[in-house]
C-alpha cells in the first residue's frame, strides 16, 4: 500500500524543484518513508534540492541525500568520459553517433549532471551504420545483452539493442530510431539529424538534439508504455525541461511529433505533467491536449500508483498493443503496429513450440516420428498453463 504522506511529499518535492509550487508540507511525513520512496524512484537528488534550505528537515536526512548527490555527480562524470570515448571511437570508423536521453538530458533539462540518476548510455546512429556500430562497440569490451533472435526483434520493433560492458558495469542502448516505431520505412529518423546543436557538458563539447526534439523524445518516453515504464522520474524530466525553456518553439515541437507520428503521445505526456506536476503550458497547447485528457488522467494515476510499487507489468501482454492502437495519430498508422505485434507474437510462439531436451527425454521417438515432439510440446505447455490456474 502506498505510504500516502511520503508519496504526497515526494510529489510536492518534484513540483517545488520544477518551480510549479512554492510550498512544501511535511509536518506529518515519516522521513524514513520519504527517503525510501526518493531512492526507489531515483529522485534523491531532486528531493535534496527541494529540502536543503528547510530548517525543519533533520540533518541526518540531508546528509544522506547530500552524499547521494555527490556520488551521482561522480558516477555521471565517469559515464560522461565513457560516452565521449565511445563517440570518438565510432567517429574514427566513420560513424556519427548522437548522445541523447540520460546524461544529456541531465544537462539540458536540469542544468547539472548531479541532479539526474540514470542507469545506461544512449546513442543514436543512422540505420545504415547500426550493425557496424555494434561491431565497433564489441571491440570496446561491450557484448550483446540478448540472443541474436531477440536482438533482431528488439531492433525491428524498438529501433534499438542493448549492449553490456561487465568491466565497467555499464549498459549502452544503441538506437537507429526513436520508439515506438510508427513507420515501416527505416529512413524516417533522418529528420532528427536536421535538428542538432552543439552543447557543452562538463567542459566537453558534444553534438545532440535541439530542445524541441528532446522534448518530443522525453514526452514519448514518459507515456509510451504506461503499464511497464512510466515513472515519476520521467515525468519530472519532462516537467523540468518545459519549465527551463519558456521560449520553446511549439510549432517545431508539433512538426517533429507529426513527422515521427507521435503527436498524440506527446499530447498525453504534456497532459500528464500538466495534471500531475502542475506545469504551466501555453493556452494553445492546453487547447490541443484536451483531446487526450482522459488518457493522460489514466497514465498520471498509474504513475502515482507506481510511486511505491515495483514497475513489473501486471496487465495482459496485449494491453500494450491496445494502448498503442489507442494512441496512434491516424487509424491507418495502426497497421504498422499490428503487423509488428503479429510478427513478434508468431516468432515468440514459434520459439516456444520448438521441442527441447526435456521433451526428448520424456519420450524416445525414432527419427521418422520426430515430428511428434511438436505435438508433445503443445501438450506439455497446455498442461503447465492449466496447472498454474
Amino acid at each position: 500500500m502506498i505510504r500516502a504522506a511520503a508519496a504526497d511529499c515526494l510529489l510536492d518535492c518534484v513540483r517545488y524543484y520544477c518551480g510549479t509550487t512554492t510550498e512544501l508540507e511535511f509536518s506529518t511525513v515519516n522521513w524514513s518513508d520519504l527517503l525510501d520512496l526518493a531512492y526507489f524512484n531515483s529522485l534523491a537528488p531532486v528531493v535534496y534540492q527541494s529540502l536543503k534550505t528547510s530548517p525543519t528537515v533533520p540533518a541526518a536526512v540531508l546528509d544522506r541525500l547530500s552524499e547521494t548527490v555527490r556520488m551521482t555527480n561522480y558516477l555521471n562524470l565517469v559515464r560522461m568520459q565513457e560516452l565521449l570515448q565511445i563517440v570518438a571511437r565510432l567517429k574514427e570508423q566513420g560513424i556519427t553517433a548522437i548522445p541523447f536521453k540520460g546524461l544529456v538530458l541531465a544537462e539540458i533539462a536540469h542544468g547539472n549532471l548531479a541532479m539526474r540518476e540514470f542507469g545506461d548510455l544512449d546513442l543514436l546512429v543512422r540505420y545504415q551504420d547500426f550493425w557496424q556500430a555494434k561491431a565497433v562497440l564489441m571491440t570496446q569490451e561491450y557484448s550483446p545483452g540478448s540472443t541474436a533472435i531477440q536482438e533482431a526483434l528488439t531492433s525491428n520493433r524498438y529501433c534499438q539493442i542493448s549492449l553490456l560492458n561487465p568491466a565497467r558495469s555499464s549498459v549502452l542502448d544503441l538506437h537507429w530510431g526513436i520508439p515506438p516505431r510508427r513507420r515501416w520505412r527505416r529512413e524516417y529518423p533522418d529528420m532528427l539529424w536536421q535538428n542538432l546543436q552543439i552543447r557543452s557538458i562538463a567542459l566537453q563539447t558534444i553534438q545532440t538534439f535541439s530542445v524541441e526534439v528532446t522534448l518530443v523524445i522525453q514526452a514519448v518516453n514518459t507515456v509510451k508504455e504506461p503499464t511497464r515504464r512510466s515513472s515519476l522520474k520521467q515525468a519530472c524530466d519532462l516537467a523540468k525541461l518545459i519549465c527551463a525553456y519558456p521560449a520553446l518553439d511549439w510549432h517545431q515541437v508539433w512538426q517533429v511529433a507529426d513527422q515521427l507520428r507521435v503527436r498524440k503521445l506527446v499530447m498525453i505526456g504534456l497532459g500528464v505533467v500538466s495534471q500531475l506536476l502542475q506545469v504551466p503550458l501555453p493556452v494553445e497547447v492546453l487547447t490541443k491536449i484536451q483531446e487526450t485528457q482522459a488518457i493522460a488522467e489514466q497514465v498520471a494515476q498509474q504513475i502515482v500508483t507506481k510511486i511505491d510499487r515495483p514497475t513489473q507489468p501486471t496487465d495482459p501482454f496485449w494491453s500494450e498493443f491496445w494502448y498503442q492502437l489507442r494512441t496512434v495519430d491516424q487509424a491507418w498508422h495502426g497497421v504498422v503496429i499490428s503487423l509488428q505485434f503479429l510478427a513478434t507474437t508468431l516468432i515468440v510462439v514459434g520459439m516456444r513450440l520448438v521441442p527441447n531436451e526435456r521433451d526428448r527425454q520424456l519420450v524416445a521417438l525414432p527419427q521418422s516420428l520426430s515430428f511428434l515432439y511438436y505435438f508433445l510440446r503443445i501438450v506439455r505447455l497446455t498442461h503447465r498453463v492449466l496447472m498454474q490456474r
